[in-house]
């Protein structure tokens, strides 16, 4: 993933301790008690402010996937057909929000990149005061975030801009990463900029436009949408144990390295605490571009003792406790099988390590999913280049870089070829004619599901690693991302892990997966 420097403005900061949330929190529940005493004053109730959505708070999960939001979240039905001839024509909004973030969902009715090349804007009157911020219609702006641009700026009280800068200051979120007709954005509640916490009034207001030759849609058409916070607590998300259900499983670790970071001496403990605490039987590693097979085994054999083996192409590299043979390059990824014992397993597996190509290079990433496609299509044909036995498990795994077209993910689940004159007509990739699964896994400690994180980039956060296995021979059993920041210290010390290794190790996260065999 190629990273960029944001357009860093003056007096912009973020409070990294946890001493500071706990004060950001503290004057936001001052706030709040302050604003329903000032409304019980007056003889009215929260539910009766004119304008206002209360949704409740809802445990939402930024993934891409829906089925967390519920109706009473929609604020907003923006009329279709209003769009002024832009690409970009709003439909439902919805808003909520839970201890940490604020969640807003909408629909663009096409698909669209939200990250790149587009009109969108979100304007936020973070204290829904009009005399407050730069003036935009019935709302005086604190912050706006550009889809488009990956930037977003601050205002000051006089409406004077006070800066531009990157995601991290806003704890912003997108998902899905890819082109999509719809998405689900988080902010955090504690942006913390000009010695002031952006989102810590109990009320806000916002405004979505789609600009591009002027402004073409707008939610909502007229006025703005004002949402108040609900304190309601949301339960925190369940921990995931670090350790496999069942010791029969078999456990497949992917990890992008960062240009051979296992070999950098001030990396290289990070690693060894992350791998010594996954333990995994197959490792299909990516950014390996100057260290040979051989020399990533001997790095495995001195971590965990034993005959490993390796096999490398491009800079993939799948290190297995048990034998790897068909090795094959399929464009610049690499396919092998493991050749599993018949005292734990009922098959072997065969595993393709990928790294496509990054950032716009659409072209790029379809050729090689293309090519993948073929020769999963070719794994079950009898008498092609690779024959392994009907219904031997296959694992697609690998930083897949899937910031662009949305064609290029639904072409891997469901086998649908583009260039099929270059590379022969679709064909599903499961041995039962379905799509090959995706477990979309979750961070150990926490609700999000990115596998990949640079502060410094434009970029934010995003689920770039995925496992993709056929489920009608295979099924998934523990599964997660290792982000060490979201686990809590008592699991950290269990495990000899430090809060600091998963983002100390490398740019992108290990992603693990137990496989469970009939």
């Amino acid at each position: 993933m190629a990273t960029g420097n944001p357009n860093e403005g003056p007096n912009l900061s973020r409070s990294g301790s946890d001493e500071g949330l706990v004060q950001i929190r503290e004057r936001r529940a001052r706030r709040i008690q302050n604003s329903y005493s000032y409304v019980l004053g007056v003889g009215l109730l929260a539910a009766f402010w004119p304008g206002e959505t209360l949704a409740g708070s809802l445990a939402i999960q930024p993934d891409g996937e829906y089925g967390d939001w519920t109706p009473t979240a929609v604020v907003h039905k923006d009329p279709t057909g209003d769009a002024a001839g832009g690409a970009v024509d709003f439909g439902k909004l919805y808003v909520a929000n839970d201890d940490d973030q604020l969640f807003i969902r909408f629909d663009t009715g096409a698909e669209i990149a939200l990250q790149d090349n587009n009109g969108v804007v979100l304007y936020v009157d973070s204290d829904n005061l009009a005399g407050t911020g730069l003036p935009l219609g019935d709302i005086g702006v604190e912050f706006l975030w550009r889809f488009g641009e990956r930037t977003g700026a601050v205002f000051r009280n006089d409406g004077s801009r006070a800066g531009s800068t990157n995601w991290l200051p806003f704890g912003f979120r997108q998902e899905p990463t890819t082109s999509a007709s719809e998405f689900e954005i988080a902010f955090s509640r504690y942006i913390e900029v000009l010695d002031e916490n952006l989102l810590g009034d109990p009320k806000i207001a916002i405004v979505l436009r789609a600009e591009r030759d002027g402004v073409r849609d707008t939610v909502p058409d007229t006025g703005k949408i004002v949402y108040a916070f609900q304190e309601d607590k949301t339960p925190p998300p369940t921990p995931i144990p670090l350790a496999k259900r069942d010791p029969s499983h078999l456990r497949v670790v992917s990890h992008n390295v960062l240009s051979d970071g296992w070999f950098d001496n001030a990396r290289q403990s990070a690693f060894d605490r992350l791998y010594r605490a996954l333990r995994p039987d197959i490792f299909c590693f990516q950014e390996f571009r100057e260290s040979s097979a051989a020399q990533v085994k001997a790095k495995v054999e001195a971590l965990f003792g034993g005959t490993w083996f390796s096999e490398k192409n491009g800079d993939n590299v799948v290190v297995s406790r048990y034998f790897l043979s068909e090795a094959r390059p399929i464009d610049g990824n690499l396919g092998v099988l493991a050749e599993l014992p018949d005292a734990r397993f009922s098959t072997d597996l065969f595993l393709i390590d990928v790294h496509f190509p990054c950032c716009d290079n659409d072209g790029g990433r379809q050729r090689e999913v293309d090519s993948i496609l073929a020769f999963v299509r070719d794994l079950h044909t009898r008498g092609e280049a690779v024959d392994i036995p009907p219904r031997t498990p296959i694992v697609i795994t690998g930083d897949m870089n899937l910031v662009g077209l949305q064609q290029q993910i639904r072409s891997l689940q469901s086998g649908d070829i583009v260039d099929e004159a270059a590379f022969g007509p679709d064909h599903a990739p499961d041995w039962d004619g379905s799509n090959i699964a995706d477990p979309s896994p979750r961070h150990i400690g926490g609700r999000e599901v990115y596998t990949w994180r640079s502060n410094s980039s434009t970029y934010m956060p995003g689920r770039l690693d995925y496992f993709l296995y056929t489920d009608s021979v295979v099924s998934a059993g523990n599964h997660f991302v290792l982000w060490t920041p979201d686990m809590s210290p008592e699991q950290r010390a269990a495990a000899e892990l430090k809060s600091s290794d998963s983002p100390c190790a490398s740019d992108h996260i290990p992603v693990v997966i137990d496989l469970v065999f009939p």
